[in-house]
């Protein structure tokens, strides 16, 4: 109760001034079978995760583009075939482009509300010991970069304007002319 919280207030005091307080169950998990004949899951329905380090909304955004891009893939064959069968083959090469990133972020995300939280005695060190080595903008730039830089882009949609920052992407947008 007595940690500093600002440049005159500990703890204490902003407890005090609470107007509710609430305990959370935060979920995580990870289903290996993420379709069965026509039915799919996607987002956290898959990959469940804590919010702390923001990868759970990304994560599941990579899963739509994925699974887009590949009935896309169906839809514009020469197959007309939408039957069973045919889903399954999407839903497997939905779920074999993003399992490896959605798992990395589930364990990146595990990872770090663990640190955060002082799950035991090494994370409450390495929470400590993290400001002095540069802190969340080092980690997610060692850790959730790798991660994020795989995002996966839509097929046959362009993106004008389209920059590249300090990270380069792994996946280049789509232009019109790759069709």
């Amino acid at each position: 109760m007595d940690h500093p919280v600002g440049n005159d207030m500990v703890f204490r005091d902003l407890w005090a001034l609470r107007k509710w307080t609430r305990l959370l169950n935060l979920e995580e998990g990870f289903v290996e079978h993420w379709h069965h004949d026509r039915i799919v899951l996607v987002g956290d329905a898959v990959h469940k995760m804590t919010p702390n380090a923001g990868l759970g909304v990304n994560q599941g955004w990579q899963g739509v583009v994925a699974l887009t891009n590949s009935l896309r893939a169906l839809l514009s064959s020469a197959d007309a075939n939408f039957g069973t069968d045919a889903l399954t083959r999407v839903f497997e090469a939905y779920q074999k482009r993003s399992e490896k990133m959605a798992k990395d972020s589930v364990f990146l995300s595990k990872l770090y509300i663990r640190i955060t939280a002082w799950h035991n005695v090494a994370y409450k060190i390495v929470d400590h010991v993290g400001p002095y080595l540069g802190g969340d903008p080092v980690t997610f730039k060692l850790l959730a970069s790798p991660i994020v830089r795989r995002g996966i882009v839509l097929d046959g949609v362009p993106e004008p304007g389209h920059k590249v920052g300090h990270i380069p992407w792994d996946n280049k947008p789509y232009k019109e002319e790759d069709e």
